[in-house]
């Protein structure tokens, strides 16, 4: 084996042994899931912190679950109904759920978008905070 040969099989070898490997979230027990889900209908405005204190385990329900690609229906039969619906164009719209209390009279910001076209779930998805 020439000398470039080995280099580049030494180079390969590190870039391998060196790439970081994506941990995979185990799955929630069914327990779970239906806490989670328990807790977000019951804080249907947010006010009770449940929603907020729980949207990365949502994110992963929704991933688990395989939502992306379901209709609306689907979706609010886990979730309940949104508290608010978005038309747009194009056969979009966003189903909208508030994360925290509306406070000064507005709607909050921290909210949970579920986005769909032609009524399939494109992703459902909240702003990092």
């Amino acid at each position: 084996m020439s000398d470039s040969n080995k280099i580049l099989l030494i180079a390969i070898i590190l870039l391998i042994g060196c790439t970081p490997r994506k941990e995979k979230k185990q799955n929630l027990s069914v327990q779970k899931v239906d806490s989670v889900l328990t807790n977000w209908k019951h804080d249907t405005l947010g006010c009770l912190g449940l929603r907020y204190a729980d949207r990365e385990l949502l994110n992963q329900i929704v991933k688990q679950l395989e939502l992306t690609g379901e209709s609306s229906s689907v979706l609010i039969s886990h979730l309940g109904e949104p508290n608010y619906i978005d038309y747009q164009e194009d056969n979009w719209k966003a189903l909208i759920y508030f994360m925290e209390c509306p406070t000064d009279g507005s709607a909050s910001m921290r909210n949970m978008y579920c986005h769909f076209n032609s009524d399939t779930l494109y992703n459902c998805a909240h702003p990092v905070y």
